[in-house]
């Protein structure tokens, strides 16, 4: 307040109808609202928009699905040798895949033994 009144720097332009603070306080407000809109218009024009693509890798619900459908139809023996879908394993991303693949699977596979829809012994890894 002492800035303003007392030792007043700077042009006095502002209407005395509103006190040189309020004043002061909008001049600002509307310098940075015109600096915003500027940059906004920079940003929509020049930078990209960067779109990060996910591979569709076989989830744990894709699993489940499969799984209790196999269960359903009454074909389900193994989730090893029913339930994971053949992935071709050429190409350096193919061995995520499969990977994705047969965790996904075991884990489904422990969640319907958890809700008693599956024997331990259909989960289980096959002996070698």
């Amino acid at each position: 307040q002492l800035g303003v009144s007392v030792f007043a720097r700077g042009g006095t332009d502002v209407d005395r109808s509103v006190s040189a603070r309020q004043g002061t306080y909008f001049s600002l407000m509307e310098a940075c609202l015109s600096a915003l809109e500027r940059e906004l218009v920079r940003i929509e024009t020049s930078v990209p928009v960067y779109r990060i693509n996910l591979p569709a890798y076989w989830c744990v619900t894709d699993a489940l699905t499969l799984v209790c459908e196999k269960i359903a139809n009454g074909t389900f023996r193994s989730i090893w040798e029913d339930c994971m879908p053949l992935t071709d394993l050429r190409g350096p991303d193919r061995i995520i895949d499969r990977r994705a693949v047969v965790a996904a699977t075991f884990v489904a596979g422990l969640e319907l033994v958890r809700r008693g829809e599956a024997s331990i012994v259909n989960v289980a890894f096959p002996s070698p």
